[in-house]
């Protein structure tokens, strides 16, 4: 591999530990917050229309490449 590509892989975990570190810090200090019935009821529903949003496009990006409906753009 190219000295390039070691740094961007390094730049990523850096940022994926990262993430890692603040999620886990913000789980340890709310721990103790309750959380509603209603609560657990909007990150159910959020959760569900985020998969299905995503599951959608992702859908739609086979559906084109599939049926190769894009066309070169020409300027």
């Amino acid at each position: 591999m190219k000295v390039g590509n070691w740094i961007i892989l390094a730049v990523l975990l850096g940022m994926l530990s990262g993430t890692i570190w603040i999620g886990y810090d913000i789980w340890k200090t709310t721990a103790d917050v309750p959380i509603s019935e209603n609560g657990y009821v909007a990150m159910g529903v959020g959760a569900a229309l985020s998969l299905l949003i995503g599951c959608g496009l992702i859908a739609l990006l086979f559906y084109n490449a599939a049926a190769a409906l894009s066309t070169p753009i020409t300027v």
